[in-house]
């Protein structure tokens, strides 16, 4: 009797065994899936170009005191994207003393008042002459350049310049909107900062003939799109919002950080300045500039 008992464990043990090996077996073939897609993301393009339409460098030669010279510095938007421009204008400071219209120092008693101060100013066409700065600035609530960096009589001192800095307050649009319909030009350009710069009536005697004066005209320009200010949420700007004087300073900081500024604050890229498009972040010469077709205008 114990030998059947025995046989029949053994069978059941086997069986059990079989049972467990069937399953192994089974647990072998999975079910599987696998999908993918490609998005492509295409890379967008803030390109502008500042330009000057009626100046000639052959105005500016042998300038004397009271002289007016056209200069009128605009920036298009030429790339793709919409974006938001910023222009500095530093103009040199000379130890100088101003003289009146009739002859005297600008000092007490007609004494002449010999000290560190700008040699030019910046006016619009109808005030040109006046001896004082006249920036096509937008009034409160009006589209258009608005200064955010010095005052409209004085720039601010970064060694032997002053710099003024404005910033337009209505995104320019790209070549092409989104819908790939095309924009109008008044939406893809600012208006004139300036039309005219009028050298200052100081004492000839006090400048240095053949002596160079630059003024240095740099425009900046960045995505209007997806700019996140103070850590907050992306923002965005709508073709037909004018954007605040506070919201300005915020992004002219954020170009701080990616470009260098005219009042001394540099980052990493240097960026295209009065050169019609012919220079890359990095400075150098771009392959694809174009050719000027001004020979006595070679910023237009």
């Amino acid at each position: 009797m114990k030998k059947i008992k025995n046989v029949k464990s053994a069978m059941v043990g086997l069986f059990a065994l079989g049972i467990i090996g069937v399953g192994a077996a089974g647990s072998l073939a999975y079910l599987t899936d696998a999908e993918q897609h490609v998005n492509k993301v295409t890379v967008g393009d803030v390109k502008m170009d500042l330009t000057e339409e009626n100046w000639h460098e052959n105005d500016a030669k042998d300038a004397v005191p009271n002289e007016v010279i056209a200069k009128d510095p605009m920036i298009i938007n030429s790339g793709v994207n919409d974006e938001i421009v910023f222009m500095t204008v530093e103009v040199p400071l000379k130890n100088v003393s101003k003289v009146k219209a009739d002859g005297s120092g600008d000092g007490a008693d007609g004494a002449f008042d010999k000290k560190l101060q700008e040699i030019f100013y910046f006016q619009k066409s109808a005030d040109a002459g006046k001896q004082a700065n006249s920036f096509n600035l937008a009034a409160d609530g009006a589209d258009g350049w608005r200064l955010i960096g010095g005052t409209t009589t004085a720039g601010v001192v970064s060694g032997d310049k002053a710099v003024y800095t404005f910033a337009y307050n209505r995104k320019l649009e790209g070549s092409t909107a989104y819908d790939g319909s095309t924009q109008t030009a008044e939406n893809k350009q600012t208006s004139k900062l300036f039309d005219k710069v009028q050298m200052k009536n100081v004492l000839e005697t006090e400048l240095t003939k053949g002596e160079t004066e630059n003024i240095v005209v740099t425009a900046y320009a960045i995505q209007a799109s997806d700019i996140v200010k103070n850590d907050n949420a992306p923002e965005t700007f709508n073709a037909n919002e004018r954007i605040s004087d506070t919201d300005l300073g915020l992004i002219w900081n954020i170009v701080g950080k990616q470009g260098t500024h005219g009042d001394g604050n540099t980052g990493t890229a240097i960026p295209e300045a009065d050169h019609h498009n012919t220079l890359d972040l990095n400075g150098g010469a771009k392959t694809d500039a174009p050719a000027q077709s001004d020979p006595q205008n070679p910023n237009h």
